[in-house]
């Protein structure tokens, strides 16, 4: 349920209710339902009328505050705790109020001089809990809470400092061989399944049940899309499910488009086979004519390390970069 918005009614406006309920025959219940208000309402003012003036009002407004509350006893120590809480996390490890509580103890006797921990287990106890309950309110502040961990498949796992190094070795590399934005190609494999149906839609409110058909049918195709730094598209490469000498290969070669190239495997996958022949297909003609040739960056996809294929790339004078394993969070904007 939301929260009612609670109304601003001017001094005067209420003085002018109150005058209408005391009028010989008047109806609370009317008037009340005529100003929109509560009829309760009008019965406070009716008793309080006497303190309704505008210095009464001046002056419980100033019990207001309107800041953030005191200012913390010991700033400096929250800058290096965030840090090492990020950093933590950053890794992937778990972090726990007592962990903060004892790195916060750890920092404090690092950076205050003079500084001595309470004697006795009873006192070192109670301090550690007044601790607690200062890292507990920034917590809040900061909007940090329990969380419990998703699944892997619903958690791409990264690490900054690794995406970091990297973008620095592939601008540091643009740098060097004095590539240019159509020379910087970025290739990777997806799914496309042919019965593509979502599982949100737009429906009537009130309607106990949703329903959302589907052909049932969970075949798919596997493509290969690259893009250059300045966003030049190349080629799209397809690999349906078949053979390569099968009627559907024979079919697509009868019909063929430009801007579009098809290939078969048994699983719609890409193997080392398939790699290379993109190479062949895709890469090479879009290479062709570059006296710097190209500089291709990969995912770490098993097809593309393989010797035969570094070896194809090489003889097109293809710098290949693969990624690692905690760099999928990566944004190629970022890239020079």
């Amino acid at each position: 349920m939301a929260t009612p918005i609670k109304k601003q009614i001017p001094i005067g406006k209420k003085h002018q209710i109150v005058a209408l309920s005391n009028a010989p025959g008047a109806n609370i219940q009317a008037i009340a339902k005529e100003f929109n208000i509560d009829h309760n309402q009008i019965r406070r003012w009716k008793r309080n009328v006497s303190e309704m003036t505008v210095e009464n009002l001046a002056v419980k407004r100033k019990k207001f505050t309107f800041h953030s509350g005191a200012e913390r006893k010991d700033p400096h120590i929250y800058v290096p705790l965030l840090a090492w809480f990020q950093e933590k996390r950053e890794l992937g490890l778990t972090v726990t109020v007592q962990l903060l509580v004892t790195q916060y103890i750890h920092i404090q006797v690092e950076d205050e001089d003079g500084f001595h921990l309470p004697d006795g287990e009873e006192a070192l106890a109670a301090y550690r809990k007044k601790i607690q309950s200062r890292i507990s309110r920034w917590l809040k502040s900061i909007n940090v809470v329990y969380r419990r961990a998703t699944h892997v498949a619903q958690n791409t796992r990264f690490c900054m400092t690794v995406i970091n190094s990297f973008v620095h070795y592939c601008n540091n590399t643009i740098r060097l061989y004095d590539y240019g934005g159509d020379d910087v190609v970025n290739m990777d494999e997806t799914n496309c399944y042919f019965d593509q149906q979502g599982r949100v839609t737009l429906n009537n409110r009130g309607d106990s049940t949703v329903n959302i058909s589907t052909t049932g049918n969970s075949s798919r195709c596997t493509i290969m899309l690259a893009v250059t730094l300045s966003g030049k598209k190349l080629d799209p490469f397809v690999i349906f499910k078949g053979k390569s000498d099968g009627r559907l290969a024979g079919q697509y070669r009868r019909g063929n488009d430009e801007g579009l190239e098809v290939a078969f495997q048994d699983a719609a996958w890409v193997d080392a086979e398939l790699f290379t022949d993109w190479i062949n297909r895709i890469l090479k003609p879009f290479v062709d004519g570059k006296p710097r040739g190209a500089f291709l960056i990969l995912d770490k996809c098993t097809a593309h390390s393989t010797s035969t294929c570094l070896r194809a790339m090489q003889l097109l004078n293809t710098a290949v970069i693969i990624f690692l394993s905690n760099c999928f969070a990566l944004d190629f904007t970022n890239v020079f």
